[in-house]
């Protein structure tokens, strides 16, 4: 609720994909409380390192777990979890080595 609204309150504006429903706001400044994975003042952006969000998901998004040998870091695509791939590796987490690349074992 705010005097400088003539009509006193302002519908909620937060994603409730990122927030726990309509738990958890605070009454006087109409913040919500994001899930933990989740940023931004209307919940609806994913932490660096973690793609989705998602309703299922109690956290609010997945980790974009990329594999250290095919990616270059553990940076994704924000909304599918793509991550930037090395050359010759494939997949969403470039853990694929493709048909150029030579597969080396450690013994």
């Amino acid at each position: 609720m705010r005097k400088e609204d003539p009509d006193g309150c302002r519908p909620c504006s937060w994603n409730l994909i990122g927030t726990y429903g309509n738990e958890g706001w605070d009454k006087v400044t109409g913040k919500c409380t994001c899930k933990a994975l989740v940023m931004e003042e209307q919940c609806d952006h994913c932490l660096q390192e973690h793609y989705g969000p998602s309703v299922d998901d109690p956290n609010g998004c997945k980790t974009c777990d990329c594999d250290p040998g095919g990616a270059y870091d553990n940076h994704c695509d924000s909304a599918e979890g793509m991550c930037r791939c090395r050359p010759n590796y494939i997949g969403r987490k470039m853990d694929i080595a493709g048909h150029a690349s030579i597969n080396i074992q450690l013994k």
